[in-house]
Formats: C-alpha cells, sequence, structure tokens
C-alpha cells in the first residue's frame, strides 16, 4: 500500500500515530488489483463529480486529480468514515487549491467515494 501523506495521519482526529500503524496491519495487505480498481472508481468521481477547477472536459486532464484519488483511495482502504473523506476533500479543494468556499459538491462526493467500500 501506497504510504500517506503526513497531513492524512493528522484529520484522522482522536487517533495516534501507533493507533492508526496497528489498524492498517491488523487489517493485512491489499491485493493491489483491488487497491488499482479502487483509485481507478476514486479517480473517475474525481473528476466527473467533484471537479472542483473544472478541467474534465479539457483534453489532457484525465490525471488532473491523480494526487487526491491516490491519497484517497489509501484512506479509504484503510477503513476512514464519510467525515475523514470530506475534510480530506475540504482540505484540498479550500487550503491546498484556495478556492471559495461556495457551491462545492464535496458533502456528496465524500458520500459517493464512502459507499464505494459498501461494494
Amino acid at each position: 500500500m501506497n504510504s500517506l501523506d503526513p497531513f492524512l495521519f493528522s484529520i484522522f482526529i482522536g487517533n495516534s500515530w501507533s493507533e492508526w500503524m496497528q489498524s492498517i496491519c491488523e487489517r493485512g495487505r491489499v491485493m493491489p488489483d483491488h487497491q488499482r480498481l479502487i483509485e481507478q472508481k476514486v479517480r473517475t468521481i474525481l473528476l466527473h463529480d467533484w471537479d472542483p477547477i473544472g478541467v474534465s472536459e479539457l483534453d489532457g486532464a484525465l490525471d488532473e486529480y491523480d494526487l487526491y484519488a491516490r491519497s484517497l483511495s489509501d484512506m479509504l482502504l484503510a477503513g476512514a468514515s464519510e467525515d475523514e473523506l470530506y475534510r480530506y476533500l475540504a482540505w484540498a479543494e479550500f487550503e491546498h487549491m484556495g478556492l471559495p468556499r461556495q457551491g462545492t459538491r464535496t458533502p456528496v462526493v465524500a458520500q459517493k467515494l464512502f459507499r464505494l467500500t459498501e461494494t
């Protein structure tokens, strides 16, 4: 599994680093094919449902949100909650990209991402 950005650890409020690592170890390793499938689904959702900078129709935009897709798929595979996914997306949109906090699709996208773990 890919290592997570230190920021991701900070959004898992209530879990210490050792608790986080222990929970990952207890889950065991995820098969690479499953991880790749989840990441592809996350990538598609981010590009077509989230797309906060409006690039989904541009040529060459397929990899625009890959950094976020990788992090979010790692979070999903590690058992992140819908709220944790929302907080990461909100950080990416408002803090990292510096976009205004209006008209965001972030709550709906977080819910859709979380539902990927139910299938």
